[in-house]
C-alpha cells in the first residue's frame, strides 16, 4: 500500500504533535525580597535583629544604644528605633536631625517656624531639642511583624524627598538650618 503525499504530510504532523511536551514550562517566581521578622514586644531584641539584618544586607549603620540604630543611607542619616507590640501594628520611629543656625537657637522665630512646618507638611512631626540647637523630623514606618528591605528603602527615600520638597516650598527653613 502506497501512502499518498497529502496523507504523508498529515501523518508527519500527527507524529510531531505527539512529540511536543504537553505541560507548559512554569516560570520560577522571583525570590522574596530580603526581610526580617520581629515577634514579641522587646524593643532591644528587635534592635539586635534589625542590626543583624542591616549587616547581612550591607547597610551602613552603627548602634547608638540598646534600642537605637543610626542608619547611613543614600547620603542621609536616620535614627531608627523599633516599637514592637504583640498582636498589633509595629513601627520604626525614624528621626532625622539638623543643626539650627546659632542666631535662631532657642528663639521665638525658630519655635514659630517649627509650628508652621507642623501645620503645613505631613512627612512627619517637627520639633526642637530642649536647647533649641537641633531640629528633629520624626516619622513612622509601620509594619506587621516583618520589615521588608525594599519597602524600608522606599520609605527612607520618600522621607528625604519630602524634606527636599519642603525646603523648596518654604525656603526660609534653609536659612534656619546649619
Amino acid at each position: 500500500m502506497k501512502i499518498q503525499p497529502p496523507l504523508l504530510g498529515l501523518l508527519a504532523l500527527l507524529l510531531l504533535a505527539g512529540c511536543t511536551p504537553t505541560e507548559t514550562v512554569r516560570e520560577q517566581a522571583p525570590p522574596p525580597p530580603p526581610s526580617v521578622t520581629l515577634l514579641g514586644d522587646d524593643d532591644e531584641k528587635a534592635t539586635t535583629a534589625i542590626a543583624a539584618f542591616f549587616k547581612s544586607q550591607g547597610y551602613d549603620f552603627e548602634g547608638v544604644d540598646e534600642d537605637t540604630l543610626l542608619l547611613h543611607y543614600d547620603d542621609g542619616h536616620f535614627l531608627i528605633q523599633p516599637k514592637i507590640t504583640v498582636d498589633s501594628i509595629d513601627r520604626l520611629v525614624v528621626t532625622k536631625a539638623y543643626g539650627v543656625v546659632e542666631g535662631y537657637r532657642g528663639s521665638f522665630e525658630s519655635l514659630a517656624l517649627v509650628t508652621a512646618m507642623n501645620r503645613r507638611f505631613n512627612i512627619g512631626q517637627f520639633s526642637l531639642s530642649d536647647s533649641g540647637d537641633t531640629l528633629y523630623i520624626q516619622s513612622y514606618y509601620t509594619f506587621d511583624d516583618e520589615i521588608v528591605g525594599p519597602r524600608l528603602e522606599k520609605f527612607l527615600k520618600w522621607m528625604d524627598e519630602g524634606i527636599g520638597m519642603m525646603l523648596v516650598a518654604m525656603p526660609e527653613i534653609g536659612e534656619f538650618l546649619e
